[in-house]
């Protein structure tokens, strides 16, 4: 257990190996039945998580899932529950549903990771901690009436609680998206994946900011907006607020490929005249657009690890990143269902 209000920690662990010093997600409890698992989810998001309460149960044979959701749940302090599960005691089920009904009505989120979904899987399960699977199926049916988050992978758990984290500050008024990328497929691909999110109409106003800070050769702006690599970050960031200001969008997907000579997105090295720490960098030019929003923003930088400094400083900044802009859009899309009523 790793309790923030009660100062301990019996992880057991050095902390130089897991340092557990993130900013954000001080409103959540994770709930594990792995111990394994806590510490890969909070390696994977170190510069970013740290959570009220950290709990791993094991086999159970004493106290289960159910009765940590039950101690925590008058926690008001607590606005996010992360649970991995693997199974449960004889005759537990029903408490379990019973307990995340009232969480969900009492305005909380509960996300949520099964394992032993399969034959295979189940006899893991049975091998690891002891417990009893169920079917899957079944069970994910009956927590989705509850209003469960399901992750249906580990990445897709990571994801999510970086936008319930990250994005806490904010709620959004809509399902209309503004998308913004430098690069036409991600424009297609974020399409492809709007789920009950719908593409936003622009105001002529939006569309004639947009016109002066996208290259001459752009003549019909659209959402999404395919802003090419010719676009520099000053007028990214300018754009992206002229996106945020107007009235028609909800939300914000800003995507990037990195790897264009007119985006400043790396460390100063004697290679090349660039460096992530000057005022009007990509990553700094993100970061303020993203802590003055008042809606809903989450990024996509798609390149390799010679950009991962600029991730890191966005993510130490509180700004959801991703990698993919498929699960970006996934991501956000899941955050505007469950907050928009």
């Amino acid at each position: 257990i790793v309790s923030r209000p009660g100062g301990y920690n019996t992880f057991f662990l050095p902390e130089y190996k897991l340092p557990m010093r993130g900013p954000f997600g001080g409103r959540c409890a994770v709930v594990s039945q792995s111990g394994a698992y806590i510490v890969t989810l909070m390696s994977n998001l170190d510069r970013i998580f740290n959570p009220r309460y950290m709990i791993t149960y094991g086999n159970q044979i004493d106290i289960s899932v159910t009765d940590y959701l039950i101690a925590l749940e008058d926690d008001n302090k607590i606005d996010l529950f992360c649970l991995y599960l693997e199974g449960f005691k004889p005759f537990d089920g029903m408490r379990f549903l019973n307990v995340t009904r009232r969480i969900i009505e009492s305005g909380r989120k509960i996300i949520l990771y099964k394992a032993g979904r399969t034959e295979a899987g189940a006899k893991a399960v049975a091998s690891h901690t002891a417990s009893m699977s169920g079917n899957y199926e079944v069970l994910k049916k009956l927590l989705k009436q509850r209003g469960v988050i399901i992750a249906e992978s580990l990445d897709e758990m990571e994801d999510l609680l970086r936008v319930f984290s990250l994005l806490s500050h904010v709620k959004p008024g809509g399902k209309r998206i503004g998308i913004f990328s430098n690069a036409g497929f991600e424009c297609s691909v974020a399409a492809d994946n709007l789920g009950v999110l719908e593409l936003a109409q622009f105001s002529k106003q939006t569309k004639s900011k947009l016109s002066k800070l996208l290259p001459s050769g752009i003549i019909d702006i659209h959402n999404p907006v395919d802003a090419t690599p010719q676009t520099n970050a000053p007028n990214y960031g300018k754009s992206l607020e002229a996106i945020l200001e107007d009235d028609g969008v909800d939300c914000l997907l800003a995507a990037n490929v990195a790897p264009t000579p007119f985006m400043e997105n790396l460390p100063a090295s004697p290679e090349h005249d660039e460096d992530i720490e000057h005022e009007d960098s990509y990553p700094n030019v993100t970061i303020r657009v993203f802590k003055n929003a008042k809606k809903p923003m989450v990024v996509s930088l798609n390149s390799g690890p010679m950009y991962d400094p600029s991730v890191r400083m966005m993510e130490s900044a509180g700004v959801p990143v991703f990698r993919k802009v498929d699960r970006a859009i996934r991501a956000l899309e899941t955050f505007i269902e469950r907050s928009v009523e």
